[in-house]
């Protein structure tokens, strides 16, 4: 992700993404594959997914800047406000060790639950057969 975000910023993968694509690219959807293609040229979404891992193995950078403390005690509970998460089937896949996409899975998943449990009318929802876009 790091190669691809610094590709992105010097404008080499305006042309080829090659391996750095962010997201699925749904080819029967030529509109949607060409906003993805553009999408993905940039280093935003590869930045993001950096910042994401590094929050989820519990690195320091520059993103989140609060700590996990700090988040937990922002959270409110919603309540009996009536809430769905919505997650993917296939799980965490973005890195080439089986291993690792497991554990990242499970704490995803963790969040995702913990989430749902913030409403006394909580529920996850396992969309089967999406990636990380989930419905394309």
């Amino acid at each position: 992700m790091q190669t691809c975000a610094e590709r992105a910023r010097s404008g080499r993968l305006k042309d080829n993404l090659g391996e750095c694509v962010c997201m699925d690219t749904p080819e029967d959807m030529p509109q949607l594959a060409d906003y993805v293609r553009r999408y993905c040229s940039g280093p935003k979404p590869f930045e993001g997914m950096i910042a994401e891992e590094a929050a989820l193995l519990g690195k320091t950078g520059d993103w989140p800047s609060q700590t996990e403390q700090e988040m937990t005690s922002a959270a409110r509970p919603f309540g009996a406000m009536p809430v769905t998460v919505l997650t993917n089937g296939y799980g965490w896949g973005y890195t080439a060790n089986a291993d690792l996409n497991a554990r990242l899975t499970m704490v995803w998943r963790a969040g995702q639950v913990a989430l749902a449990g913030q409403s006394e009318r909580g529920k996850l929802v396992v969309v089967q057969n999406s990636g990380h876009s989930v419905g394309l």
